[in-house]
């Protein structure tokens, strides 16, 4: 069976399905919903979409997989054994997560040379407008230090089993975020030394994580990324603090100047809008990154950062970043740690 008009199959209906497929509606697809969970189905029919309990054997322009993160290549799999049909196909970051996930994944691309070009990673800050702005801003300047935060306490988000990666933890979930950015930069991790990597595990908690990594370029600028995701953070000179506000921010310094971007949610602006200082000038830029990168898959104008080539190497950068971290647990008393 074929859709008529261009069509999108939403596989999971859960937070970032939901905010998908309204993206996608707007944006004139036809959106069905399919997802193993009853009431999940019954809320994306409530909200006016067309529900797919089996898929098998119908053709949609696009599937978009939205499930947990530890699924992508399992419901990849699946969708390709029961004959769903697709022109393109949309994997949630991070593609894969362990050994096991690649091994699929290079099964099914072995089996099916055409997912090269088919499968897209849906890694929404390729399509930053604030990203974009500073990075044309840094094309003539000496750059001697790059500072990326996002750090967030996601303790009540895991006990509702949401922003748990039981692979590679910290370096799961926003890290591929950090690495988009870095690659607009200019700053790809794969081409700097690496001078510190470090997961701060609580003691009592094994979700309860942070994490922080330092780079040095060839050309000596230094890059140093912070994401600590639970209820406590460790500053550069190793100080333990509560973990009370969301930083989602990127300083850039150099010679004679700072900049810094303030990025969504802004502490005192409405979502979706994205604060970009250079120096005493500050601005506001709306900045919806996944709308935009939605509507530039539709229109064939895929970002070069998500295309799978690109995924695979990010996916294996976290992993092996994980796999050579140097891992300190903290203590609830502790108020400082040392990094041996």
């Amino acid at each position: 069976m074929h859709q008529l008009n261009p069509s999108v199959l939403i596989m999971g209906y859960g937070k970032i399905g939901k905010i998908k497929a309204k993206i996608w509606k707007q944006c004139g697809i036809n959106v069905f919903v399919t997802d193993v969970t009853k009431t999940r189905l019954e809320s994306a029919q409530a909200d006016g979409f067309r529900i797919e309990k089996s898929p098998s054997n119908i053709s949609y322009s696009f599937v978009d997989i939205c499930t947990p993160s530890n699924t992508h290549i399992e419901v990849l799999r699946r969708i390709i054994s029961d004959d769903v049909r697709f022109d393109r196909v949309i994997i949630e970051k991070p593609l894969f997560n362990n050994a096991y996930e690649k091994h699929i994944l290079y099964e099914l691309l072995d089996n099916d040379n055409s997912l090269h070009e088919r499968i897209i990673v849906n890694e929404q800050y390729y399509r930053s407008k604030v990203i974009k702005c500073l990075q044309e801003r840094l094309s003539k300047e000496k750059i001697k230090r790059v500072k990326i935060t996002m750090s967030k306490d996601r303790n009540a988000d895991n006990k509702s089993g949401r922003f748990i990666d039981n692979d590679i933890g910290a370096y799961g979930i926003e890290l591929p975020h950090i690495l988009a950015i870095l690659d607009i930069l200019d700053k790809p991790v794969n081409l700097m030394a690496l001078v510190k990597n470090i997961l701060y595990i609580d003691s009592d908690d094994k979700n309860n994580q942070g994490i922080y990594i330092e780079y040095v370029t060839k050309n000596d600028t230094t890059v140093v990324i912070n994401s600590f995701l639970g209820d406590f953070k460790v500053s550069p000179e190793n100080e333990v603090s509560d973990n009370c506000f969301i930083d989602r921010s990127l300083v850039i310094e150099g010679e004679n100047f700072n900049h810094r971007v303030i990025m969504d949610p802004h502490p005192s602006n409405e979502r979706l809008y994205a604060e970009l200082k250079f120096g005493e000038e500050s601005m506001l830029i709306h900045d919806d990154m996944l709308r935009e990168n939605i509507f530039s898959i539709i229109n064939n104008n895929i970002a070069e950062g998500c295309k799978l080539e690109y995924a695979i190497q990010q996916s294996k950068q976290a992993i092996l970043l994980f796999n050579n971290a140097n891992i300190i647990h903290i203590k609830k008393e502790d108020n400082y740690v040392y990094n041996y």
